[in-house]
């Protein structure tokens, strides 16, 4: 089957390309994964990009990561491992382009890198509302790692879950700081009443 895709996602697909970083906050069931394993597929016919980290839920990142890619024809020459298990340091190593890890790997992940060359150029955050608090162990684990990023791109259906201030980590990973600033308190001063 072939993935054909809608006027909404045909935009997120284009803003993705076009931008080096950004969000995608859309529905469950909307195609958020399609929309970026097409991006995915654009830049790296475009040598934009060479490997790919996917950080996504455990369910996810077995689920519907893998099995999006044998669903649609389109993504049939883009290959994928997840890291989780007891394989996972030999998959750390293999030639796939894209590597689907849980929040929950990424303290392994940064131990495993320390010290050896970088091997990712885009960063997939699924579910980027995980990141939402900045004094998290999962948000410390990934934050040494951001700025290796060429991209970054967040994807969520719930972007502000309990509050506006939810909002402040995700931007975080994604523009560094270029939006709201690099410190919740400042968020907290310039944009709420105390």
């Amino acid at each position: 089957m072939f993935w054909e895709p809608h006027e909404y996602q045909k935009k997120a697909v284009k803003f993705f390309v076009e931008n080096g970083s950004g969000q995608l906050w859309l529905d469950p069931g909307l195609g958020k994964t399609s929309i970026t394993l097409q991006a995915i597929k654009i830049l790296k016919a475009a040598k934009a990009i060479t490997k790919v980290l996917v950080l996504a839920p455990l369910r996810p990142a077995y689920a519907v990561w893998p099995e999006e890619i044998k669903k649609w024809e389109n993504f049939e020459n883009i290959s994928i491992t997840v890291l989780h298990g007891p394989l996972k340091d030999k998959a750390l190593h293999d030639k796939s382009d894209i590597h689907v890890i849980n929040f929950e790997g990424l303290q392994w992940l940064s131990k495993s890198l320390n010290g050896k060359p970088f091997p990712y150029d885009l960063l997939v955050v699924d579910e980027i509302s995980y990141l939402k608090n900045t004094r998290t162990e999962r948000f410390k684990s990934l934050a040494p790692f951001l700025d290796k990023f060429k991209r970054r791109f967040g994807l969520t259906g719930s972007p502000a879950s309990n509050s506006l201030l939810d909002i402040f980590g995700p931007q975080l990973v994604i523009d560094r700081g270029a939006t709201f600033g690099r410190f919740i308190t400042h968020f907290r001063t310039n944009y709420f009443y105390q």
